[in-house]
């Protein structure tokens, strides 16, 4: 009766009530948050090594060089410098520059360097 006052009360604010464990009709049994976070460690254990070999040196790596971020994505130094200049993620400067991988390739998928260039040039985006 306790319990189903408090949830009545949750439910009545809109504050979901937390159950460290449940049921589940496919194992028999009860399953607690640490059988779920293994089993999702397990599924993540699985997707990164379905991964294409690209996207395996990029996720290990949080930073990377100028040539090294260059050549995993398949351009020049030169470029990504300009790019680094134009806004692109990074920290440090000529050899010590370090490209914040995930942050820069996420920038340009979102076409960071075009953007970058005409709000350079007083263009509108």
């Amino acid at each position: 009766m306790l319990v189903t006052r408090a949830r009545e009360a949750s439910e009545q604010r809109e504050v979901p009530v937390l159950r460290p464990e449940r049921f589940t009709a496919a194992t028999g049994g009860f399953m607690t948050v640490r059988d779920d976070l293994l089993a999702l460690r397990a599924r993540l254990d699985e997707i990164l090594t379905s991964l294409p070999d690209d996207v395996k040196k990029t996720s290990e790596r949080r930073y990377m060089t100028v040539p090294e971020f260059a050549e995993l994505r398949g351009y020049s130094s030169r470029t990504i410098r300009d790019w680094c200049e134009l806004g692109m993620p990074h920290s440090g400067d000529g050899k010590g520059r370090r490209i914040h991988v995930a942050e820069a390739i996420a920038w340009i998928e979102a076409g960071g360097p075009r953007r970058a260039r005409m709000a350079r040039n007083g263009d509108a985006a």
